[in-house]
Formats: structure tokens, C-alpha cells, sequence
């Protein structure tokens, strides 16, 4: 079935117990098929059973000339870990998924001011806004990351009044932190 096509898509194939006939058939295929590339598509938290025995370590083992997919980047070096491959054979990709719908109506009022979608890593942080719940070294450590990433970052703080602090002095302060490392 693979002979005429030139990338063959997997989604959980390799990972779930319910389809190990299947794992084995396109691991045995693949040598015949080398022309073929394979990606392979896991959206389940990688797990590493190094000591598991054949046939269930083709569950957790390296197939040639295969792509690695998992749906967040942060996932990406448990699943180098999980299929004992190179990092650099694991790539993500963005959710599909509107993430807005099901959402309330306020979530929905803010995404008319701001663009969820535009940021590769988007912060949410909620707390009484104080220098206490420390959103200022949010803003700082969101500067990092997109420095030193080169990602796009943004933040959305959800405060609560605070008597503590003046929040327009305290809000110029967070945002003179996050500009100071880079955001």
C-alpha cells in the first residue's frame, strides 16, 4: 500500500499499544521502502521505557528517515528521549484548535484588543497586582526568552486592585523590566 507514495503520515501509530501490528508493519515496510519518508505524529506525553522488550520497544525506539511531530516544543526533547533519536529529527507544530471557542465572554472582549494568535509563546499571568506577585519579573523573564529564543512573546497580566502599590507607577515599572531584557 506504501509503494506509490512519497510520505507516509502516522498518527499515533507508533506509540499506542492498540496499534503495535501496525508499528511493526511499517517498520518492516520501511526497509523496503526507502525512498519513502515517514512522519510520525504523537500527541500523547512521551514516555521512555528504555528496558522494554520486543516487540513493545518498537514503541519507544528509533525509525529511519522518520519526522517526529508533537504538538509543543516544550515536548520535544522528552520525545527525542522517548523514541531514542536525535533532537533534531523532532519538530512541532501549532494547534489547529480555535482557542477561543468555549471561551467567556470577557476572554473573548479581551481578544478584540489583543491578537492571541500573533505570539509563538503567549503568557497569561493573573494576580492582585503588587511588586509581591512579582509581574515585573514576568515581563523581565518574557524578555528572555524572546531574546534568547527568538520567539515572539507576549504577556497578558489579569490584576486585582492592590492598595500596595499605585498600579500605574507599578504598571510603568513592569513594562521598563520587560523592555530592559528585550521584550
Amino acid at each position: 500500500a506504501l509503494q506509490d507514495v512519497d510520505i507516509c503520515f502516522m498518527h499515533d501509530i507508533l506509540y499506542q499499544g492498540v496499534h503495535l501490528v501496525h508499528n511493526l508493519a511499517v517498520r518492516q515496510a520501511q526497509t523496503k521502502l526507502p525512498f519513502v519518508q515517514f512522519v510520525s505524529f504523537t500527541h500523547s506525553a512521551p514516555v521512555v521505557m528504555s528496558d522494554a522488550l520486543f516487540p513493545i520497544s518498537c514503541m519507544h525506539s528509533d525509525m529511519p528517515n522518520t519526522t517526529f511531530v508533537y504538538p509543543t516544543e516544550c515536548g520535544l526533547k522528552a520525545l527525542a528521549r522517548q523514541y531514542n533519536c536525535d533532537d533534531s529529527m523532532c519538530y512541532s507544530i501549532n494547534n489547529s484548535i480555535d482557542i477561543l471557542q468555549g471561551m467567556t465572554d470577557e476572554v473573548i472582549k479581551i481578544s478584540k484588543h489583543i491578537d492571541f494568535y500573533k505570539y509563538d509563546i503567549l503568557i497569561v499571568y493573573a494576580g492582585r497586582m503588587n511588586m509581591a506577585k512579582r509581574f515585573h519579573v514576568i515581563a523581565e523573564v518574557a524578555g528572555f526568552i524572546k531574546t534568547y529564543a527568538h520567539k515572539s512573546v507576549g504577556i497578558v497580566f489579569c490584576d486585582f486592585a492592590s492598595t500596595d502599590i499605585d498600579r500605574e507607577m507599578y504598571k510603568r515599572i513592569i513594562i521598563s523590566q520587560g523592555e530592559k531584557a528585550g521584550l
